[in-house]
């Protein structure tokens, strides 16, 4: 990413991308706290272009910190960035974290057979991840572990971005294997309603909903 660096929010941009590069996660977050601050008074144009940024980063990202990063893509699009650079990411990314969280839910099921699936509340990764490592691969444990209690993050920034666009409604309702994890996912969370909602009625009725 190349921002001019005129604006507080360019500015913050370029030291994201900065951050990123570097791989200082201090930096990020702190560049990510100086863009949200930014773009509270930044025009849409500006928006859009500081959005087509950090799209481009959450390309990157992992199921867990990617999940927090989401959720200001989405809060971006609120505030008045234009939608579409957001839409083939997330829809990719929405994709395989769903499928990662549905595979959790198979994986504690077979592993712990009887036990409900945890809430997903932070309080309760760690000693999740601890069960889950001693079960199966560690990589895979992380992975897993991350995009379950990650999960209700992405669904926030997917909810802003469905609510705003028709082409991602019809992008992410094209993708049958975001349909298929989302249909995995409903009967063992209580928080898919709204998603499940997005990608499932007819433009009139999300609109009336809303």
């Amino acid at each position: 990413m190349i921002f001019e660096s005129a604006t507080p929010l360019a500015r913050a941009c370029d030291a994201l991308a900065r951050a990123r590069r570097e791989r200082d996660i201090e930096a990020f977050e702190s560049a990510t706290a100086q863009l949200w601050e930014a773009a509270q008074t930044a025009p849409a144009d500006e928006l859009t272009t500081a959005l087509t940024g950090c799209a481009e980063l959450l390309g990157e990202l992992g199921p867990g910190f990617g999940g927090e990063f989401a959720m200001l893509c989405g809060a971006l699009i609120e505030l008045g960035a234009s939608p579409e650079p957001l839409i083939p990411v997330l829809r990719d990314r929405l994709t395989e974290v769903a499928g990662l969280a549905a595979e959790f839910a198979a994986v504690w099921a077979r592993e712990f057979p009887g036990e409900p699936v945890p809430e997903p509340g932070p309080a309760e990764f760690d000693a999740v991840l601890d069960r889950l490592d001693a079960a199966i691969p560690p990589d895979q444990a992380v992975r897993l572990a991350e995009s379950w209690f990650g999960w209700q993050s992405w669904m926030r920034c997917a909810t802003a971005l469905l609510q705003h666009s028709a082409a991602a409604r019809q992008a992410c309702r094209a993708e049958p294997a975001l349909r298929a994890a989302v249909a995995a996912l409903e009967p063992v969370r209580a928080d898919m309603t709204s998603l499940s909602t997005l990608l499932s009625a007819a433009d009139g009725v999300t609109s009336a909903a809303r």
